[in-house]
């Protein structure tokens, strides 16, 4: 197979036909069965491909073929799905990895498009080819959207504990979701990264004039690019244009990655300096993937240091992942910052992170991204069901 591949083992027709467009979308071979011999013959085949598994089929169940496939020592991808107790679902996680199989994730039916687009892209490395008029469309017609991700406090026992959200831009391109790893360096190649930032900005300013409404006094984080820190005067569009709606700057946690924040010290350290003078929070993403500099870290005034999602992911089965979140987290907490998981799965990770004193973390054990009405709606339920504190 020179194209990667899609095996959907699902036999519920509406779900099954949404993955085989979703792949087909993306310039996959798609292929929908329910039967065991249709597996053990696709996985059979090499290259990139990708089995999304349901738990739940009558005559043959994930389970009898999550052993299939470790018994012909499958080397394919593995997304589970399920409607069932997502502990279930959580536990034939485990199992798959202890059969020695690649399971990527787990997702919970009804099943969410970007979650599943974001899947298929970071596991078989396809995207869609972006054009010039592309971009010029998408700044034009309102493609892009923020999507917010559930930051959550750790430590209290509790599943969540609303704190705050990190946005993140999703872009809806013929008919299909295209992740930010795929499309931000087109924007900047295009040197139109600076559009794209002022439409995010001004869409997390006006969520979070919603969430004010709503009584949920919780920053929004947005990240921001190399080209953006070259700008000595952005600090003061940025605070123009938060004031001018009403927000203030404490409401917004502005994040930079590693490696852009360290590159050069002067440039970036003045934009990020004055940043903080003027009442934004700073977040480190990313930490642990760069080159950094413990003298250049405590040369930031940054309030949050974010731990790398290849760390996290490792926690249980790499020392040497659990020696870097441990300490990383002891460091910034010594350095006086918050410490900040990212792409936290399951319970077992998030064990680990509150054992090193992890403060807060994200990913799908809590949500994936949520457009805006989803992440209202979000947090509304949590309110209601005791997780959120105010504070």
């Amino acid at each position: 197979m020179n194209r990667p591949a899609l095996f959907i083992m699902d036999d519920n027709p509406e779900s099954a036909a949404m993955l085989a467009e979703l792949g087909t979308s993306l310039n996959c071979v798609v292929a929908c069965s329910t039967r065991p011999e249709d597996l053990e013959q696709f996985a059979a085949q090499a290259g990139r491909l990708l089995i999304v598994l349901d738990l739940m089929m009558p005559e043959f169940d994930g389970i009898q073929a999550l052993r299939l496939l470790a018994k012909k020592e499958s080397r394919a991808a593995i997304l589970l799905i399920s409607g069932t107790d997502p502990k279930i679902l959580d536990s034939a996680k485990r199992l798959g990895s202890a059969l020695g199989l690649s399971v990527v994730g787990s997702m919970h039916k009804p099943l969410s498009l970007p979650g599943l687009e974001e899947v298929i892209c970071r596991t078989l490395h396809v995207h869609p080819a972006i054009t010039p008029e592309d971009i010029e469309r998408a700044l034009e017609c309102a493609e892009l959207s923020a999507y917010v991700q559930p930051i959550v406090g750790a430590g209290d026992g509790s599943l969540c504990r609303v704190v705050g959200g990190e946005v993140l831009c999703r872009w809806t391109h013929n008919d299909h979701v295209v992740m930010p790893g795929d499309f931000i360096p087109e924007f900047e190649r295009a040197n139109r990264i600076s559009d794209l930032t002022w439409r995010i900005v001004d869409q997390t300013i006006g969520l979070l004039a919603r969430m004010r409404r709503e009584g949920f006094p919780y920053p929004l984080s947005i990240n921001v690019s190399a080209q953006t820190l070259e700008a000595l005067d952005w600090p003061d569009q940025i605070e123009d244009r938060v004031r001018s709606a009403g927000q203030a700057p404490e409401d917004l946690t502005i994040e930079v990655t590693e490696s852009t924040a360290l590159a050069e010290f002067g440039r970036a350290g003045d934009v990020l300096s004055r940043l903080r003078l003027k009442g934004f929070d700073l977040s480190i993403d990313d930490m642990g993937t760069g080159y950094s500099s413990l003298t250049h870290l405590i040369q930031f005034p940054f309030n949050e240091l974010k731990i790398d999602q290849t760390f996290v992911a490792e926690l249980g089965q790499s020392r040497d992942a659990e020696t870097m979140v441990r300490l990383t987290t002891l460091m910034a907490h010594e350095l006086g910052m918050t410490a900040c998981a990212e792409g936290v799965e399951n319970s077992d990770t998030l064990g680990y992170l509150e054992k090193y004193g992890i403060d807060r973390y994200q990913g799908y054990l809590v949500s994936p991204a949520l457009p805006p009405d989803e992440w209202l709606a979000f947090i509304r339920e949590d309110r209601r069901a005791g997780g959120i504190r105010d504070g």
